[in-house]
C-alpha cells in the first residue's frame, strides 16, 4: 500500500526487491485464527525483533487480499498448503535484516527528507497541482493508515531502499547487448540424415549381464512407497436418488427453472446499408424487378461476411428498428427500407432456427434430477454432521458407511505418485490433491474432512508398505528391455560419432549419407536457437548450434534407436542496432533479470551475516508442528 503511494519509487528495486520485503507483508489474510496470542516475539533479527501481532496483522492482510483475487473467502489452512504462512513469516526476516544492516551502516532518514517527498507526491496533490494535506489524510486514512504510521514506514523504507540500490547496477556494456542480439537473433539452415538400427542389432542381455544391470541401477527397480488408505465420501450425486419429487414439487419447479430450458428464435440476417433512404428504395425496385442481393452487395464492395449475421437472436442486433424488421420477414424475403437508428438498410432473413420452449413432460427426467441434486445438496450438511459424531463415537468407516449408505473406498496400496504396485493409475475419490494429504498423514491419525466440490471425503491411513528393491525375478522383463535400450542407444550413438568424425578427413555430406545406407538427405531453414518444431527437436537445435557453420553434428532421436547427422549449411544473424526498440528492451530485460540476481544475493547475503533466532514455540503455535521450521 505504502509503495502504491508514491510515484518517486520507480526503480526495480522498489517494484522488485521491496515488492518482495514489504507488499509482500501486505498480501494475505486471516480470520480469527490468531485470538488469543500474545504479542511475545517471534523472532529476533540482529537488534531487530518481530513480534506475534506484527505477524498476526501481515497474515490477515495478506489472506484479505488473496481472498479478493480469488473472489471468495481464503482459509488459513488453505494459505498453509501453499507455504504462504512461512512466506510471509521469511519476508518479515528479511525486511528486518536489511533494517538491522541499515542501523549498523548508520543509514539516517530524517522525517524532513519523507515530508518532502510527501509533497512532491502527486497523489496527494489538488486540482492546481498543490499538496493538499486534507488529501493526504483522506488517503491514509481509506487505507487504514495512521500520519505517524505513514511517516515512520517511508522511514523504513527509504532506509531498505539505501541498502538495495546498488543492485539496480549500471549500464550494460555494448558487447553483452551484441551478444543477446546474436543469441536471441541468429538463425541457422541445416541439411541432416537420419540413421536407425535395427532392434536385431542389439541382442538380448544374458544372465549375467541382467544382474549386472539390476544392480548397478537399483533406484529404476524399488518399489515406492505404498499406503493403503479407506475414503469415505459424501457427494450430493451420490445421494440424489434417496429423494422422491413430488408433482407439486416438479411444477414449482418446472415454474422456476424453465428460462434455462428456453431457447430464442435465431436467424441469419443479411442487411445493406445506403446513404439516404431514396437510395435503399431505389435498390429495392431492382431487387422486386428481379435483381440478386448479393449482386448489389457487390456493387457497394461488400464481402458477405461483412453484411451477414449468423443465427443471431432479435437482443443480438444493437438496432431495435433493423431487429424488428428482421423478425417480422418470412425467410429470404426482402424488407422495404428501414430507416435505423445509424443507417438506412434493407434487410433479408437467409435462415430462420425456431425458438423453443420444452413443455413439462419433455423437461421432466431432467428436471427430477436437477431438483433430486438440489435436495442432496441441501442436506449435505446434515450428513457431514452425522459421520463427524459417529467418528466422535469410535464408529469405523465400515459402520459409518453401512449405516448412513455413503460410499466407502478402500485402496490397498497407492503410491505419492497415484500408481499401484503395478504402475497402474488409481482414482481416488475425491480432490486431486488428497494424494498429498494421505502422504502428509499417519497411521491411527484422525484426519479432518477434505471438501470435494459440493460433498467431503475423510479418509484414514490403514497400512504404510516401506519402499523396497523389487526381486529381480518380478521385473527381470523390464531389466532386460532397460539393458537393450541402454545398449541400443551406446551403438547408434558410436555409429553417429563416427559419421560426424568422417567429415574431418574429407569426406562430403551427401557421401556419408550414402554410407549410412542411402539415407534421404532433408533440410531445415530458419531455425532459431531456441525454437523446437516437429521436424527439429531441442537436442536436434543443440547439435545444431554446437558447431560453426559447415560443420558437422549429430543427436540421438527421440525413439532411443536413431541418430540425426547435422549439417549447419548456413548461419544468418541480422544486423545489430543498438537503438531499435526490440534491443533496448532486450537489455532491459537483461538487465532486469541481472540485477534482481544481484539483490536477492544481496539478501541472502545481509540474512546470512545476521543473527536470527525464531521461536519455534510461537511458530508452531500460529502454523502448526507440520510447518515447524
Amino acid at each position: 500500500m505504502l509503495e502504491a503511494l508514491r510515484n518517486s519509487a520507480k526503480s526495480w528495486v522498489a517494484k522488485g526487491l521491496l515488492g518482495l520485503l514489504i507488499l509482500s507483508f501486505a498480501a494475505w489474510g486471516i480470520t480469527d485464527v490468531f485470538s488469543g496470542f500474545s504479542v511475545k516475539e517471534l523472532a529476533t533479527v540482529g537488534d531487530q525483533s518481530i513480534d506475534g501481532a506484527a505477524y498476526t496483522r501481515v497474515m490477515q492482510q495478506t489472506l484479505q487480499q488473496l481472498s479478493q483475487q480469488q473472489g471468495r473467502n481464503v482459509t488459513f489452512e488453505e494459505a498453509k498448503k501453499l507455504g504462504l504462512d512461512k512466506n510471509v513469516r521469511d519476508n518479515l526476516i528479511a525486511g528486518a535484516a536489511i533494517d538491522n544492516k541499515a542501523v549498523h551502516l548508520g543509514v539516517m532518514i530524517t522525517e524532513n527528507q519523507v515530508a518532502r517527498e510527501i509533497q512532491s507526491n502527486a497523489v496527494f496533490r489538488n486540482s492546481q497541482g498543490v499538496f493538499d494535506e486534507s488529501i493526504f489524510k483522506r488517503v491514509l486514512q481509506n487505507n487504514g493508515t495512521s500520519v505517524e504510521g505513514f511517516i515512520a514506514a517511508e522511514m523504513r523504507d527509504q532506509s531498505r531502499r539505501a541498502i538495495l540500490s546498488p543492485a539496480e547496477g549500471a549500464p550494460l556494456p555494448a558487447v553483452f547487448g551484441e551478444a543477446m542480439h546474436r543469441y536471441l537473433n541468429e538463425k541457422r539452415d541445416a541439411r541432416y540424415f537420419v540413421i536407425q538400427l535395427a532392434d536385431s542389432e542389439v541382442p538380448k542381455p544374458s544372465a549375467d549381464e541382467t544382474k549386472k544391470h539390476y544392480e548397478a541401477n537399483p533406484n529404476a527397480y524399488t518399489a515406492p512407497e505404498y499406503r493403503s488408505v479407506a475414503i469415505l465420501k459424501a457427494d450430493p450425486a451420490d445421494m440424489m436418488n434417496r429423494f422422491e419429487i413430488s408433482e407439486q414439487e416438479l411444477q414449482s419447479g418446472y415454474d422456476r427453472l424453465k428460462a434455462g430450458y428456453e431457447t430464442s428464435e435465431r436467424r441469419t440476417v443479411q442487411q445493406l446499408s445506403f446513404p439516404s433512404l431514396d437510395d435503399a428504395k431505389k435498390a429495392q425496385e431492382r431487387i422486386v424487378a428481379g435483381e440478386d442481393f448479393l449482386k448489389i452487395a457487390q456493387e457497394l464492395k461488400l464481402k458477405e461476411t461483412d453484411f451477414t449475421f449468423v443465427e443471431k437472436t432479435k437482443e443480438d442486433l444493437l438496432d431495435p428498428k433493423i431487429a424488428e424488421a428482421a423478425f417480422s420477414l418470412a425467410e429470404n424475403v426482402v424488407s422495404a427500407p428501414v430507416a435505423g437508428q445509424l443507417a438506412t438498410v434493407l434487410v433479408r432473413t437467409t435462415k430462420i432456427i425456431p425458438g423453443k420452449k420444452p413443455t413439462i413432460a419433455e423437461l421432466k427426467p431432467d428436471l427430477e434430477n436437477r431438483l433430486k441434486l438440489e435436495k442432496a445438496t441441501e442436506d449435505i450438511q446434515n450428513i457431514y454432521d452425522t459421520v463427524e459424531d459417529m467418528r466422535a463415537e469410535q464408529k469405523t468407516f465400515e459402520e459409518i458407511a453401512e449405516q448412513i449408505k455413503i460410499p466407502l473406498t478402500v485402496v490397498p496400496a497407492v503410491s505419492a505418485n497415484g500408481l499401484d504396485p503395478a504402475d497402474q493409475p488409481v482414482t481416488l475419490p475425491g480432490p486431486d490433491e488428497l494424494i498429498g494429504d494421505i502422504f502428509n498423514s499417519e497411521v491411527g491419525v484422525e484426519t479432518d474432512a477434505k471438501s470435494a466440490g459440493q460433498g467431503y471425503v475423510w479418509f484414514e491411513v490403514r497400512e504404510v508398505i516401506a519402499s523396497k528393491l523389487r526381486p529381480l525375478e518380478t521385473v527381470i522383463a523390464k531389466v532386460e528391455q532397460d539393458w537393450q535400450s541402454a545398449n541400443m542407444r551406446k551403438l547408434v550413438s558410436e555409429k553417429a560419432r563416427k559419421l560426424v568424425e568422417g567429415a574431418k578427413s574429407g569426406k562430403a555430406f551427401d557421401t556419408l549419407a550414402t554410407e549410412a545406407g542411402g539415407a534421404q538427405i532433408k533440410t531445415a531453414t530458419g531455425i532459431l536457437r531456441n525454437q523446437t518444431s516437429e521436424g527439429f527437436d531441442g537436442l536436434a537445435t543443440m547439435a545444431l548450434y554446437s558447431v560453426p557453420e559447415k560443420n558437422l553434428a549429430w543427436a540421438l532421436e527421440s525413439d532411443g534407436k536413431s541418430a540425426r547427422i547435422i549439417e549447419v549449411s548456413k548461419v544468418d544473424v541480422p544486423r545489430y542496432d543498438a537503438a531499435a526498440e526490440k534491443t533496448k528492451q532486450v537489455g532491459d530485460e537483461a538487465k532486469l533479470s541481472i540485477s534482481r540476481d544481484i539483490g536477492a544475493s544481496l539478501v541472502s547475503a545481509v540474512k546470512a551475516s545476521t543473527e536470527i533466532s525464531i521461536n519455534e514455540e510461537l511458530w508452531q503455535q500460529i502454523s502448526g508442528p507440520a510447518q515447524a521450521q
